[in-house]
């Protein structure tokens, strides 16, 4: 769109499990099993948007994001994971802004710049109903990437979790 300025896609889904594999924790020694824990689905949808503003060569702006609703749908063990309960660690929205700057170097070579910042929304821990339920929130990682294209090769240095966000994953409620 906009003279291949702007681009949009956009994905829904919709899946259905039989006989999914879950792992269980147990609420009173902690100890985990493998269970057949019944059938589930999912569905939501995606959207990615990415803009190379005409006035900036070699740059692309991106946002992209997520929505998600996992659930057991029929259960082989109701009181390990009942019906309508949602999948653990799938997070029910997911968010990224990014930016990647790239530039001709000598020859074939290529600079590039990448940044992204990664939000995900929360999720549940586990199937445990009583207290303490496990609760994943929802948090935000910074990443960053700069290097150089060679033809085939690629010289990069990275940083994951560059702001160092310290948000415990996994918590009781």
């Amino acid at each position: 769109l906009l003279d291949r300025t702007l681009s949009i896609n956009a994905s829904a889904f919709f899946l259905k499990w039989a006989d999914i594999l879950q792992t269980i924790t147990l609420p009173t020694c902690g100890y985990q099993y493998t269970l057949n824990a019944g059938d589930a689905e999912s569905y939501g949808g995606e959207l990615e948007i990415q803009y190379k503003p005409p006035f900036v060569s070699h740059l692309v702006l991106g946002l992209s994001g997520s929505v998600d609703h996992a659930a057991i749908t029929s259960s082989t063990d109701a009181q390990a994971a009942a019906p309508g309960q949602k999948i653990p660690f799938v997070p029910e929205w997911t968010l990224t802004l990014s930016t990647n700057y790239s530039w001709q170097m000598r020859g074939a070579a290529t600079g590039f710049f990448h940044v992204d910042y990664d939000l995900t929304g929360p999720s549940d821990g586990s199937y445990i109903t009583t207290s303490p339920s496990y609760l994943n929130p929802e948090y935000g990682v910074m990443n960053l990437r700069s290097g150089v294209n060679l033809q085939s090769w690629e010289i990069a240095l990275y940083a994951k979790n560059a702001l160092d966000n310290h948000t415990i994953i996994r918590s009781e409620e």
